[in-house]
């Protein structure tokens, strides 16, 4: 009996001791299983993070672009509409008239081989060594431009002299030019009132009320 109580008693032990060893099993398990939750947790805390930058990141350069381009364009158009309103007005001289009774004739003239289709021109020769026309610009106009010389048809002889005056103030000369040669002029007229074409007949058939010619100014041109 005695022996049959003690083998009892000990299948009861070594069934209580396996019992108490799965417990621990399970519990380091459940342990495992919590760990691998919250490291799915921060991984997807952190992709929602990292999409959250990269779209406020693209969001930004995006309006960036957009501003820059705006404000380029804006500054094309400001561009534009400042070169139209600055186009200067022009006035043929020849639409003009003289102030004294000394008037050129107007027309086409050939200076130097080129055509100048609203000119001023006068006659050259023993009788008519020099001259000058005046006309009133008023102050109105900025610059005054035109080519000088002798027609082509005159005498090859012909050597003349222009000069150009601002209220009486010697502001250009052309100095000496042979038939065939020419020189274009491009000069200030700011402010002036009035404005005298002159020549001279230097040198050619001086014979008294010769026709040497014409001396010719080539579509002068007057500029707002």
């Amino acid at each position: 009996m005695l022996l049959v109580a003690l083998l009892t008693a000990g299948a009861v032990t070594y069934a209580a001791t396996r019992g108490g060893g799965d417990e621990p099993a399970d519990t380091s398990a459940s342990a495992t299983t919590t760990t691998t939750a919250a490291e799915t947790t921060t991984s997807a805390a952190e992709t929602t993070t990292a999409e959250s930058t990269t779209t406020a990141e693209t969001t930004t350069e995006e309006s960036t672009t957009t501003s820059a381009s705006e404000s380029t364009t804006t500054g094309e158009t400001t561009t534009t509409r400042s070169t139209t309103t600055t186009t200067a007005r022009t006035t043929e001289l020849a639409s003009l008239q003289t102030t004294g009774d000394t008037r050129p004739t107007t027309g086409e003239a050939t200076i130097d081989g080129r055509s100048f289709p609203d000119s001023l021109s006068t006659r050259i020769g023993g009788c008519d060594t020099n001259g000058s026309f005046t006309y009133d610009l008023g102050g109105d106009y900025r610059s005054f431009a035109t080519t000088v010389g002798t027609t082509d048809d005159s005498d090859s002889r012909s050597v003349v002299r222009f000069e150009i005056y601002a209220d009486d103030e010697l502001v250009y000369t052309s100095g000496n030019l042979d038939q065939g040669q020419s020189a274009d002029v491009d000069i200030s007229v700011a402010n002036t009132q009035n404005l005298r074409l002159g020549y001279l007949f230097i040198d050619g058939d001086l014979s008294r009320c010769s026709n040497a010619g014409e001396a010719a100014w080539g579509d002068p041109t007057l500029t707002e």
